[in-house]
């Protein structure tokens, strides 16, 4: 009978033990892979944030605050003088364009159903003539033959130098 008891008491539990434990020293090896890779990343963007932070606070540092104010007012001024510039760049252009110089010349057909207008150079718009010319055509054919008959059709020859202004002058005609 002691013989057996002490078979029990004879097994070897080392290899169990090497199992468990080199087991245990991979896993804690790849715990501090991990973690080391995790602080490497968090590392690289930490000292990046920094080193911006740093070179924005030495261009603060080196120009002091009154000083950006007064060269921010500079800028503004300057830009408000070139927006007023613009503006009345804007405004003699649409003087430009608003006001024909005259030079239209105006040919209506023998039968009164065509009305030609030529442009002069410089003439978008209508003149004041021209327009009493044009009203008092559509006018005289909307008595003769009714507005269910009536057709206008407008064309203008495309100048290439200046496709703008013939659509300028369809549309002032409309």
């Amino acid at each position: 009978m002691s013989d057996e008891g002490s078979a029990d008491l004879a097994a070897n539990s080392w290899p169990g033990f090497v199992d468990i434990l080199s087991a245990v020293i991979i896993m804690f090896v790849f715990f501090v892979l991990v973690t080391a890779v995790a602080l490497y990343f968090h590392t690289i963007t930490y000292t990046s944030t920094k080193r911006v932070e740093a070179e924005v606070e030495a261009d603060v540092d080196q120009m002091p605050l009154m000083q950006m104010v007064q060269e921010l007012e500079q800028e503004n001024s300057s830009l408000k003088s070139q927006v007023e510039g613009l503006v009345k760049q804007v405004k003699q252009t649409e003087a430009q364009f608003k006001k024909s110089d005259g030079d239209q010349e105006i040919q209506l057909e023998e039968n009164g159903m065509q009305l030609i207008i030529f442009y002069g150079r410089d003439s978008i718009t209508l003149t004041d003539e021209t327009r009493q010319v044009v009203d008092s055509f559509i006018q005289r054919n909307l008595d003769t033959h009714g507005a269910d008959r009536l057709e206008l059709l407008m064309s203008a020859t495309k100048d290439k130098r200046s496709p703008i202004e013939t659509v300028t002058r369809k549309v002032a005609i409309a």
